[in-house]
């Protein structure tokens, strides 16, 4: 999940639905539930709101110009190259402005737009580096460009074959090769995350399970979660962390008290991963999960195993003794 600023954002949310041995692996790549959990998390984090003229590049079907639609976005402008899927964008989102038009030449005026953001549809594009400069030109100062899209690490020639096909994989270039991209125009990177292997990576330790389980119980605090686990403070401290940045768990801090609770719609994304190999042809996405595994790069910096960090604890320094 990377943000772009003049400012760059990617979010990554395989998931499935419960008809997919019968549907088409690009159709269910789009009708994969809770499909906009990582969009709506990007627009907070980029600051988008109902207000500001936005653009998507890449709509396709009109699938998220509809869920803003919706939600409030009334200034949005949608844009793909196709226009026979157009038409159906313009049928389901029917209030919204769809514009047939080439992302590397847009059809709007320099500094025209106060955000901009593309899901899964920027790999797809032959000449990224033209993409990009026109998403720079037309990006008013302090405008953002939200980017949900994959990353590959250097993959050989048979993984590239294995990806052939594969919704918004084909055209994908390491995570290093889309920062030189955007810098080179003029965007830097003010926020990334990985947001699928933090997710599985939350869910790889007994620790953290175990903490899991007692906030299904329902609010606790930190001092009180230590309580039965055996572990020292820094040590919960890693673990809520690592808790909190992958979504399942939300921490509230009310005077020098810090409080968590499971988050609710952060735990029906992870559901949506999980179920995605219970559901339909487990074997098709198993071999999905297993691509995407070996060829994504990890954007997260690995974590210490503890670290004296009271940010997270229930309390501040020596008010600590009291909970």
């Amino acid at each position: 999940n990377w943000l772009f600023s003049p400012g760059s954002k990617w979010r990554f949310s395989p998931g499935a639905n419960t008809t997919m041995e019968k549907t088409p692996l690009r159709d269910a790549f789009t009708q994969r539930g809770n499909r906009f959990f990582l969009l709506d998390k990007g627009m907070k984090n980029a600051g988008f709101t109902e207000t500001l003229e936005l653009l998507e590049i890449g709509c396709a079907g009109g699938e998220a110009a509809k869920h803003l639609s919706v939600k409030g976005f009334t200034k949005l402008t949608a844009i793909d190259i196709d226009g026979a899927v157009l038409e159906r964008a313009r049928e389901r989102a029917p209030g919204c402005r769809f514009i047939c038009a080439d992302a590397c030449a847009l059809p709007f005026a320099d500094e025209s737009s106060d955000g901009l953001f593309s899901e899964a549809a920027f790999a797809v594009i032959p000449d990224k580096a033209a993409a990009a400069a026109e998403y720079a030109r037309i990006l008013r100062s302090g405008g953002r460009f939200l980017l949900n899209d994959f990353a590959l690490r250097k993959p050989t020639a048979a993984e590239r074959r294995d990806i052939q096909g594969i919704p918004c994989l084909e055209g994908v270039q390491t995570a290093a090769d889309y920062i030189e991209i955007f810098q080179s125009v003029g965007l830097r990177t003010v926020y990334q995350k990985e947001e699928y292997l933090r997710v599985f990576r939350a869910l790889s330790d007994e620790n953290r399970i175990n903490i899991l389980e007692k906030l299904s119980e329902g609010e606790q605090c930190a001092c009180c979660l230590l309580e039965g686990l055996g572990i020292s403070q820094s040590t919960l401290s890693h673990h809520m962390k690592i808790l909190c940045e992958s979504g399942l768990v939300r921490g509230e801090r009310v005077g020098v008290w810090m409080y968590y609770s499971i988050d609710g719609e952060g735990c029906r994304h992870a559901g949506t991963l999980l179920n995605s190999l219970a559901n339909g042809d487990m074997k098709r996405w198993l071999k999905f999960f297993k691509i995407i595994a070996r060829i994504i790069k990890p954007l997260a910096k690995k974590e210490p195993e503890a670290e004296a960090d009271n940010s997270h604890c229930c309390c501040d320094g020596a008010a600590a003794e009291k909970c």
